[in-house]
């Protein structure tokens, strides 16, 4: 029985009893990936965990998001990390002004703005006549060391764990993105 089982019930008869509300379970093993059952997990709201022998629980939604939430952090904060810049930098200009920064050699122009890389985006933060457009009181030097030391963390094969306060890093990275790219 769920929340939206009994208010399934109520919704087909006002006199409906908690019998009327009873839903079956769908049965997972204990050794099964959980990440198969996410689907049936948001359907659901609930699955019947056995174990090799006998019943061993049940599993929610509110059991798994905590568990997923902290392994799934880390990409999600990336994932922003990387895309901030990207908006930022190319809503503030074309594709022509971010290459001549960042393929000063011409030999490797990119031709769409999916191909611009987060060394990309470093580089032109850390371009000097970039940022004076951008009109950010933040200390250039500072700020895209603290960038491109994010980025070497993560990019360049580091063994597990990360280095030393990398994961701190990322959201202070971020908050200060968002702070400032609506300037």
């Amino acid at each position: 029985m769920t929340r939206k089982s009994i208010a399934q019930a109520r919704h087909r008869s006002v006199d409906c009893t908690l019998t009327d509300a009873v839903i079956d379970a769908r049965e997972v093993r204990f050794d099964h990936d959980p990440v198969d059952d996410l689907p049936v997990l948001a359907d659901t709201d609930f699955l019947a965990v056995r174990g090799a022998h006998a019943e061993t629980g049940i599993s929610t939604a509110a059991d798994a998001a905590p568990a997923y939430g902290t392994q799934t952090t880390p990409f999600l904060l990336v994932g922003e990390l990387d895309r901030r810049p990207h908006a930022v930098l190319l809503d503030r200009f074309d594709l022509s002004t971010i290459t001549a920064v960042c393929d000063r050699d011409g030999s490797r122009s990119p031709t769409s703005s999916d191909q611009l890389t987060f060394g990309n985006h470093v580089s032109v933060l850390d371009n000097r006549d970039r940022r004076e457009e951008l009109g950010w009181p933040l200390d250039r030097a500072a700020f895209t060391k603290r960038l491109d030391e994010i980025r070497n963390d993560l990019m360049h094969f580091n063994p597990d764990p990360l280095p030393h306060n990398t994961e701190a890093k990322i959201p202070s990275a971020i908050a200060t993105l968002r702070q400032y790219a609506d300037r």
